[in-house]
């Protein structure tokens, strides 16, 4: 047990460090360093030591250079310059930091201590920032260039990890080919660096390296009516070969050439390739994106915003990267944490005990509802039933009883360049506020995260994603999305404070999401009959997918709503049959 005065100090080391956020600039410590000079800020002591002194000295001829604009011409000798403030700044940290090593000190002692504990940690992240600044960054810059102190806090947000020599999986295809492996402890997925292209050049590369030139000239006749031999429900259940033979077997043919079966093998592995890269083209086209816009690390740049917000936990965490892989070569790229592998997609009928409204649990509500503001304001079009891992309470015999949680997971669709935040079906797999076609959307906020979006400023997004989103006109849709959702957000607000009983409750505190929250989510299911158009919300979705697994299957919507909960699903989900709950 330390002493009382050691873990008083420690504590406050803690606590200070603690309030430095991993995005934290080191002119804003500056500022409370240098306002600590010689005076009773936060209970100092008026006279300062020539250790002290030294720190301040140095930072201060730091944080001058660091508002330094570095530009191509002044590179080298923004770097000579570099190297000599960010030592003499540690020099004069370290000294002062090991002068008082082991001493006891008053409170006002400790709390100097600690800032400097803190501005240390800040430089050394910036002088590994720094470093990693190389000339073609710079050159990149044009005459224009950018303050160091913003280029060094881009270079700050990537990850670096060194692989070599270690054995790496695989995992996905085509544009969606990934490196998995283990660091620390943990499992990531690895996403190269790609800018968006058209695949026509890909899979003509890919065609030319069939060593068979009439082959070749086949497929090349064929590219247009290739697509995956899976996705053809009536070949289920034959080998990958068997089905490219029976699919393209009189295409082939008319193409000039019979391949052997051998050759169907190859064949049929260029489907799948093929069309994935052709899906993954044409939805990111689709989604307002261009040729040259790097794809994957809309990853990193969504964990961003999430953090931003104060909920990161909704998402598997990603971030910008370089890895050196076993053969020693660098890459840039998008690393996304591995969170597990049950997505809603995954579970089986069988896996379910059964569908309930218990199975719902107000903290899946919660984060689901999140989860869709997050989509919303991001762009992210693509947000199904495989792209959000899933948390389950099980029973005994290991069938699920419950939902707990959610991880959002394949963000590389997100940032579309769209302005629209209201339709249900408005883009890909997009769910939005639901204003327009006056569905069931967002009826319900979780009131810290919609405080937060109330008080979120453009600029803070801007900046967040300065080094991901770039392009003016994508920025701009994020902030129409933004305002948007204020909109919105005002407008539930209002509900509330319109409402004399004061019983309307629109902004939710945590134990606020119950089975009345869950009834307002679900309350457009069923009305229409059919499933696609009742789904406004993620919350909706999820009662609604877990319910075709398990109860539905080809009945139509109404009867399986009434089948499941005894309803009738043309009054809605929760208008229970009193028939039913009557004892016979």
């Amino acid at each position: 047990m330390p002493e009382p005065e050691v873990q008083q100090e420690q504590e406050q080391t803690q606590e200070t460090e603690q309030q430095v956020a991993p995005e934290a600039k080191l002119t804003d410590l500056w500022e409370q360093l240098y306002a600590s000079k010689g005076s009773k800020f936060l209970g100092l002591f008026s006279t300062d030591s020539s250790q002290y002194q030294d720190v301040i000295s140095s930072v201060s001829k730091l944080v001058t250079l660091m508002n330094t604009d570095i530009r191509p011409h002044n590179y080298a000798e923004i770097r000579k310059l570099a190297n000599r403030d960010f030592g003499a700044a540690l020099n004069a940290l370290d000294t002062y930091l090991a002068e008082r090593k082991g001493h006891r000190r008053s409170d006002s002692g400790n709390a100097r201590k600690a800032l400097v504990r803190a501005i240390r940690k800040v430089v050394v992240r910036d002088f590994d920032a720094f470093n990693r600044i190389s000339v073609k960054d710079v050159a990149e810059l044009g005459r224009d260039g950018i303050g160091l102190m913003d280029l060094i806090s881009f270079k700050s947000r990537t990850e670096h990890i060194d692989l070599s020599g270690k054995n790496l999986g695989g995992a996905g295809e085509g544009s969606s080919s990934r490196l998995v492996f283990e660091h620390e402890g943990k499992g990531y997925y690895f996403t190269k660096e790609e800018a968006l292209k058209n695949p026509d050049e890909a899979v003509h590369d890919m065609i030319a390296g069939i060593d068979n030139d009439l082959l070749q000239a086949a497929l090349k006749k064929m590219y247009g009516t290739l697509r995956a031999v899976n996705d053809v429900d009536a070949l289920k259940g034959k080998s990958g070969w068997e089905a490219a033979k029976q699919r393209y077997g009189a295409l082939m043919a008319a193409a000039g050439y019979t391949p052997s079966d051998k050759e169907w093998e190859t064949v049929a592995g260029l489907c799948v390739s093929i069309s994935a890269m052709k899906k993954g083209y044409a939805n990111n086209t689709n989604a307002g994106m261009k040729d040259g816009d790097v794809v994957s690390n809309r990853n990193a740049g969504m964990s961003r915003v999430a953090e931003l917000l104060g909920i990161d936990g909704l998402l598997a965490k990603s971030t910008k990267a370089t890895v050196i892989g076993p053969d020693g070569k660098m890459q840039k790229g998008n690393l996304m944490e591995d969170v597990g592998k049950v997505s809603a997609n995954d579970i089986e009928g069988n896996d379910l005990a059964k569908v309930n409204p218990e199975m719902f649990t107000g903290e899946i509500q919660r984060q689901l509802m999140s989860l869709q503001l997050l989509d919303i304001l991001c762009g992210q079009i693509d947000r199904h039933g495989g792209n959000y891992i899933l948390d389950m309470e099980k029973d005994e015999q290991g069938k699920i009883t419950g939902f707990k949680g959610i991880k959002g997971i394949d963000n590389d669709m997100a940032f579309a360049n769209m302005e629209n935040a209201d339709e249900i079906d408005g883009f890909h797999n997009f769910r939005g506020l639901n204003t327009k076609k006056g569905g069931n959307g967002v009826p319900l906020v979780d009131k810290e995260l919609g405080e937060k979006l109330l008080a979120l400023t453009g600029d803070q997004l801007v900046y967040a994603l300065g080094d991901i989103i770039t392009k003016p006109e994508q920025q701009q849709a994020m902030l129409v999305r933004l305002e948007k959702i204020k909109e919105h957000l005002r407008a539930l607000k209002k509900q509330e404070t319109d409402d004399p009983t004061g019983k309307t409750k629109t902004f939710l505190d945590k134990g606020d999401w119950n089975n009345d929250s869950l009834k307002t989510l679900t309350s457009e299911l069923g009305k229409s009959g059919t499933a696609k158009d009742s789904q406004g919300n993620y919350v909706g979705e999820l009662v609604m997918q877990m319910g075709i697994k398990r109860n539905m299957h080809d009945m139509g919507v109404k009867h399986f709503l009434e089948a499941t909960w005894g309803v009738r699903g043309h009054k809605g989900l929760w208008e229970e049959d009193k028939k039913e709950q009557t004892p016979a």
